[in-house]
């Protein structure tokens, strides 16, 4: 009796590897989408920067605040010798407070004057070590004491530098990268649905030989191949073919170089039970394993295939 069309069998082994990629590129979209964690990356407008307290702790992290004044501290952020951002303050006269912004370099005048208004998207920063640092060098700079400053400045640092470099902008990138990354797998595992000539195990044919003549010959016989060993198990004149639920191999016969028998020792429900692999060494250095297969079945493949190639090399069993 034929059987099942080898194109259709791969069309039913390609189906099955399209969910992963979906499920993950679903959930992907859907995070960057909905974004669960808008409330810690989402920029909340604020009127009044007397208010930056209360968004950080209540967790939003993250606001939009115009800056009518900001002055230039003296401060600059440095990373490996190049100024990245400088440190300005603004004053709130009504609360009798100062506020420190951390403003990227590029964002405003080199010269470090007064600057405003401003527009900004900034991301609220509690770091007590850059905070201290910012107190200890405006207090050198002005001839006051680091407590008398510390009194009357918030500890909430307001970031625009680490807006533009902190975690919303990576966790977006790492969703966007996801994104193209499966959804490029997609593309290609729905190709191999729709010709299933560049399923993965088709094109490991080119390794072989011309590998549309090889896929062609592999579809002739398979199509009349007879009824398999084991489940999923096929032999023919020229290949070997081992289909599973999620993959599915075409080894050409003439190409195998050694063939052996592995064993391994499970237990299952507390008894040891002996499983053993068939392992099949190619030309192109790629080992195909036919796993939970009995000795007597093994032993019958290894004489079979040597006799349709008598240059394969066999081992009985190896650890």
């Amino acid at each position: 009796m034929k059987n099942k069309n080898l194109r259709h069998v791969l069309r039913k082994v390609n189906i099955l590897k399209l969910i992963f990629p979906i499920i993950v590129l679903s959930a992907s979209l859907t995070l960057l989408i909905l974004n669960p964690m808008d409330k810690n990356i989402k920029a909340v407008y604020i009127d009044d920067i007397s208010q930056i307290g209360e968004c950080y702790s209540s967790g939003s992290h993250y606001i939009q605040y115009t800056a009518n004044t900001l002055y230039y501290s003296g401060v600059d952020y440095r990373i490996n010798g190049k100024v990245k951002a400088r440190v300005y303050y603004s004053l709130d006269s009504e609360n009798s407070r100062c506020y420190f912004f951390i403003i990227s370099a590029d964002k405003l005048s080199k010269s470090g004057e007064a600057a405003g208004p401003i527009n900004l998207n900034a991301r609220l920063i509690h770091n007590n070590n850059m905070y201290r640092s910012i107190i200890a060098s405006l207090s050198d700079s002005i001839d006051f004491a680091p407590q008398g400053l510390e009194a009357v400045c918030s500890d909430i640092l307001i970031s625009q530098y680490d807006y533009a470099h902190g975690f919303g902008t990576y966790y977006t990138a790492a969703l966007l990268v996801v994104c193209v990354f499966f959804g490029i797998i997609l593309l290609i595992r729905i190709s191999a649905l729709v010709f299933p000539s560049f399923s993965p195990s088709a094109l490991c044919l080119r390794r072989y030989g011309v590998r549309k003549e090889l896929f062609a010959s592999a579809c002739e016989e398979f199509g009349n191949a007879a009824p398999p060993r084991i489940s999923g198990l096929y032999l023919t004149d020229s290949f070997i073919f081992h289909i599973t639920g999620g993959s599915a191999d075409i080894i050409p016969i003439e190409n195998i170089t050694w063939i052996y028998t592995s064993n391994e020792i499970r237990h299952f429900r507390g008894k040891p039970r002996i499983n053993s692999t068939l392992c099949l060494l190619t030309e192109s250095r790629r080992t195909y394993r036919i796993r939970r297969i009995s000795k007597k079945i093994a032993a019958e493949i290894i004489s079979e295939l040597q006799t349709k190639n008598p240059s394969i090399m066999a081992d009985g069993a190896a650890d």
